[in-house]
């Protein structure tokens, strides 16, 4: 792993070498690492590239050093709240939500994560299931998955929801909802697409923003 200093910090990056890509390009993963593609058989400066883009990294530093991960490890972001997270042994009986901590039961010994997961693909499904229902929305299949993104409308109608949904705000998640309740007839980001969206949703942009501080896993 070789680094690169911006300000005041050391920002770590690895090289891709790809034969397929024509071009440079700079990513962000989650954990501040700069993952930089490069074309396989060309000769390429990398550090003249990164010195040359050193405010595009600075502000992508900055921006995902603000931002919060849904799962951190120890925390989990519910409802916009973070709470600690713990199992019980016990075989039976319902998740509890304290003021600080979400007790959930491990019935099969299964990994904390996983446990986690079941429990909040559900709560997301039913939160997903009653704003649908409010929106008169005409779907097709609805499912909740670990998709890369909060959710994906497709052609057909076919809905699907990340499952860390429901950790985010409520305001924040109903927006995803009516995002993708809209990609149901206007399947493209066209001016219509846009207009229908802030027919409901003035403040449409301010939201799109604010999505963007939080990070899934």
């Amino acid at each position: 792993m070789k680094s690169f200093r911006v300000g005041d910090r050391e920002v770590e990056y690895f090289i891709i070498r790809n034969a397929n890509s024509k071009f440079v390009h700079l990513r962000f993963r989650p954990n501040l690492q700069l993952e930089v593609t490069v074309p396989k058989n060309q000769p390429v400066e990398v550090q003249k590239i990164l010195r040359r883009k050193k405010q595009w990294i600075q502000k992508c530093c900055e921006e995902l050093e603000a931002s919060k991960r849904i799962f951190d490890g120890r925390r989990v972001l519910y409802k916009g709240k973070y709470y600690s997270v713990d199992i019980s042994g016990a075989k039976t009986g319902k998740p509890r939500i304290g003021n600080a901590t979400i007790t959930l039961s491990n019935q099969e010994q299964k990994e904390v994560n996983l446990v986690l997961m079941n429990w909040m693909g559900k709560q997301t499904e039913r939160f997903v299931r009653r704003r649908l229902k409010k929106y008169r929305a005409n779907y097709n299949t609805l499912s909740i998955s670990g998709i890369k993104k909060w959710a994906h409308c497709t052609r057909d109608g076919d809905l699907v929801f990340n499952w860390q949904l429901i950790g985010l705000p409520r305001n924040l998640a109903d927006y995803v909802v009516l995002h993708e309740t809209i990609h149901l007839t206007e399947f493209n980001h066209s001016k219509k697409f846009s207009y229908r969206l802030a027919q409901i949703c003035p403040n449409f942009k301010a939201k799109e923003a604010m999505l963007k501080k939080f990070i899934i896993d």
